[in-house]
């Protein structure tokens, strides 16, 4: 038996012709019963029946600004939540909102920044459980996109995320700790008759620092925060030849390494790095909805380690590669992809097939 109410409530009143604010209420209560018997072959026996409880409320209040080239859209939401079956548990979630979009501005054509801040109390009645938390989210983003004639494009941006997670029971304080990440991002875009191209550039860090820490080297324990960082490159050439045929080139580059932090004298000592390269080119067929190829694949990863009695690791792979892209419809396309890789994998070698169909709905 499952029995499902909700209700929704919204109200909305404008301020004026480019203001409005609004207030929306989300209410919902789920019970779930299960009824479990064992079944032998002469008889049937009946066991306890198991009840599952969900309830949730959520209130929202938000103020949206659109005055054409500029909008903005600023929210504060409360959710309640219950959960009653295997582990009880209720939940209230603090999250303010802002996403700002500005088309046309006098440096840029356009720019958007979103912003997020939140609480999560996580709590459960039983004295016995000690997985009780408080959760802190900070994400902010930054885009930027100028485009000074049709045929050219460059984009630019950052993220900002930062989690904080501490429990409150000192059985498990050990696991408190910080997530701290940063990406920024370049591209373009261009094209020119037969040409076209892309570029891409990312660079990452991602910090993952434990509260005590400094406690545990005291305890002769290993330091156990750590951090990744990573630099991708990414640039694609097509050349059209005729109407139907077309050049296709692909380069990926990625650096990366990864070992223990100190936070506090933000020190990193690097355990491993790791160097990626990919080529990928393709000739192109399209014919009425269709589009064809075949092409060749050349991918290669060595990692290197800080110990001096570990060897690199070094994967190669290379093959042929085939695929097909039809269109059933204006939102309905089925891919076909298949590659066959010769991999040399230190002192291994072997093929790594791949076959995919995928039906795409969009």
């Amino acid at each position: 038996m499952n029995e499902n109410l909700r209700w929704q409530n919204r109200f909305v009143y404008n301020l004026g012709r480019t203001m409005q604010l609004y207030h929306q209420l989300n209410w919902g209560d789920q019970l779930t019963e299960i009824n479990q018997e064992k079944i032998y072959e002469d008889s049937r026996i009946k066991l306890l029946s198991e009840d599952r409880k969900k309830f949730q409320l959520t209130n929202e209040t938000g103020l949206m600004i659109n005055r054409g080239d500029f909008k903005n859209l600023a929210t504060f939401k409360i959710e309640n939540s219950q959960n009653k079956y295997y582990v009880d548990y209720s939940q209230i979630l603090y999250q303010m909102r802002d996403e700002l979009s500005w088309s046309a501005p006098a440096w840029v054509d356009s720019i958007a920044i979103n912003a997020l801040i939140s609480r999560l109390e996580y709590d459960t009645p039983d004295t016995t459980n000690d997985d009780d938390r408080d959760e802190w989210r900070f994400n902010t983003e930054l885009a930027l996109s100028w485009q000074p004639t049709p045929f050219y494009r460059v984009d630019a941006g950052m993220k900002v995320g930062m989690f904080h997670l501490i429990y409150l029971f000192n059985t498990r304080s050990s696991g408190n700790h910080w997530n701290r990440n940063l990406v920024l991002w370049s591209g373009f875009g261009w094209r020119n008759h037969a040409w076209e191209g892309s570029g891409r550039a990312r660079i990452r860090s991602n910090y993952f620092d434990y509260d005590y820490d400094d406690l545990f080297l005291t305890l002769d324990q290993p330091r156990r925060s750590f951090v990744h960082r990573s630099l991708d490159l990414q640039h694609q050439l097509q050349y059209r030849f005729f109407t139907r045929w077309s050049l296709n080139l692909k380069t990926s580059m990625r650096w990366e390494d990864e070992g223990q932090l100190d936070w506090g004298a933000f020190v990193q000592q690097v355990n491993s790095d790791r160097e990626q390269t990919e080529l990928v080119l393709k000739l192109l067929y399209d014919f009425s909805g269709w589009r064809g190829w075949i092409g060749y694949l050349t991918h290669e990863r060595v990692t290197q380690y800080s110990l001096s009695n570990r060897d690199p690791d070094i994967w190669k792979g290379e093959g042929p590669l085939l695929g097909i892209h039809y269109a059933l419809g204006h939102r309905l396309f089925i891919n076909g992809d298949a590659r066959f890789i010769s991999v040399k994998d230190q002192n291994r070698n072997y093929v790594l097939p791949k076959v995919s169909f995928t039906l795409v709905y969009r």
